[in-house]
């Protein structure tokens, strides 16, 4: 039996991403919030990875929560453009179908793994043209 490295975008990569799976995990780092995502357009369509943001808690109530300003927080911004306000649920879940773009780079040790590169996370600039040609029909 051989062995191989496990295929990884190139750094930099820019990519419209869909959420497949995410979840709230806690691990070495605390907990974390754990989005699978695939990437939709272009090049490396169908691509899929796993991305790990940190999340925190309060040191009082011991509640875990997204702060606004992380990549956590980032994430749900993206993932829900226009319609994301800070009061809404931040369960992981409400994640899974939604679109964003970001710019991918390489994460681990040996940068074997990739990752959302934190600040460049925006919302699918496709669903504003979606949504304004829905805006736009007779029904």
């Amino acid at each position: 039996m051989k062995a191989r490295t496990k295929p990884v975008l190139p750094d930099g990569t820019t990519a419209i991403l869909e959420v497949l799976d995410a979840e709230q995990v806690s691990g070495s780092f605390g907990p974390q919030l754990m989005v699978k995502l695939q990437v939709k357009e272009g090049k490396y369509a169908g691509f899929e990875f796993i991305d790990w943001s940190k999340l925190q808690k309060d040191p009082e109530s011991r509640e875990v929560f997204v702060e606004i300003g992380t990549k956590a927080g980032e994430i749900f911004e993206s993932a829900f453009g226009d319609e994301y306000e800070v009061s809404m649920d931040h369960d992981p879940q409400v994640l899974i179908g939604r679109r964003l773009m970001s710019r991918i780079g390489l994460a681990g040790k040996k940068q074997d793994r990739n990752r959302l590169e934190y600040g460049s996370l925006g919302p699918d600039p496709g669903k504003e043209t979606e949504d304004n040609l829905r805006e736009q029909l007779p029904f």
